[in-house]
């Protein structure tokens, strides 16, 4: 996507955030002055249904452009149905991530599927690169098949850390260079 359009885009949604923010504190200063000149008089509150109509219709245009793939942040639609390229089952116990293989071999630009499973606890699953920069994570829930996609889109080597506390061994639960993610036009080159 072409920088002048990200900039813009940032702009807009900025401003929108402005713009809904402000409404809610006018708002709220109008409804919470009893008995002052301030507050709504029936007057105003005769044409609120066309005041809330506009305002409703520009919050969700708001919200769809900014959910939208101008948005920069976002690199797929989150109702979209990736096909997944391969599945990762990893189960956590006893404080301790069980890998299907060491390293998990990832390739880069498809889209793959991390299944876990909890034998005991609620865990915290996060996948960082080298800077200590965290890419996902989410929560393994006992009980619960808890599954995410993620697209790698940088090759290279990514730990796999707790990120919720489960108990007094949660520290010890990290696991550097679990991934490795290879750029598959480099291997049949």
């Amino acid at each position: 996507m072409p920088h002048e359009i990200t900039q813009y885009v940032w702009l807009f949604y900025i401003f929108y955030i402005l713009c809904v923010s402000g409404f809610f504190i006018w708002f709220l200063r109008k409804i919470s002055v009893p008995n002052s000149s301030q507050a709504l008089s029936s007057s105003e509150t005769g044409g609120e249904g066309r005041f809330f109509f506009w305002v409703v219709l520009f919050v969700l245009i708001g919200h769809i452009i900014t959910i939208s793939p101008l948005v920069p942040w976002q690199k797929w639609r989150l109702w979209e149905s990736p096909e997944v390229k391969e599945v990762f089952h990893i189960s956590v116990s006893n404080y301790q991530f069980v890998l299907p293989s060491s390293p998990m071999r990832v390739p880069q630009g498809e889209f793959v599927q991390f299944i876990l499973t909890s034998g005991d606890v609620t865990y915290g699953f996060g996948v960082f690169d080298k800077k200590g920069q965290m890419l996902f994570q989410l929560s393994v829930l006992p009980g619960y098949e808890n599954k995410y996609v993620w697209k790698f889109d940088q090759s290279g080597s990514y730990d796999i850390r707790s990120t919720e506390y489960s108990g007094p061994k949660h520290s010890s639960m990290f696991i550097a260079d679990a991934l490795v993610v290879t750029n598959q036009s480099n291997k049949k080159g």
